[in-house]
């Protein structure tokens, strides 16, 4: 496993933690500053209205369920993550492609900080990069087997 990949899947396991109420810890080889806790695990869940009330509503009804949905993705994907794409079934798949899709967000506060673009924010990118490579390739498998129409 490459440099990245260790980090990509130390800052999974951060995030795993802090969704189970961790306090924020520093990622491996970052000495720069701590990730994770209950700020960065509410930024994942923004409002969804620009009124104040609905929002709270809303997250009061549904936020639980939301972090525990990306919480067992994340949990999953951290499970398989040594096994290559193409030998992942689709719920392995999808629990890794929503666990990448969650990460950057979750990255995102310590992204800019004087320093720390070429830690935290290589770190956000690479995890994009492979977010949107599992979609490539998703997205060849299925149509690769389609039946072409002709017109």
């Amino acid at each position: 496993m490459n440099y990245e990949a260790q980090r990509l899947l130390h800052a999974l396991e951060v995030f795993a933690d802090s969704l189970r109420g961790g306090k924020p810890r520093r990622l491996a080889g970052m000495l720069l500053t701590k990730v994770g806790g209950p700020v960065a695990v509410a930024r994942l869940f923004r409002p969804v209205s620009p009124n104040g009330e609905y929002a709270a509503q809303f997250r009061a009804r549904h936020e639980a369920g939301m972090r525990a949905e990306v919480l067992r993705s994340v949990q999953r994907a951290l499970e398989t993550w040594d096994r290559p794409l193409s030998e992942l079934d689709q719920a392995d798949f999808d629990a890794r492609f929503v666990a990448l899709a969650h990460l950057p967000r979750f990255l995102d506060d310590h992204a800019g900080e004087p320093g720390s673009i070429s830690d935290i924010g290589v770190l956000a990118k690479y995890c994009l990069a492979l977010h949107d490579n599992m979609a490539s390739a998703w997205l060849q498998r299925t149509f690769q087997g389609a039946p072409r129409t002709s017109d």
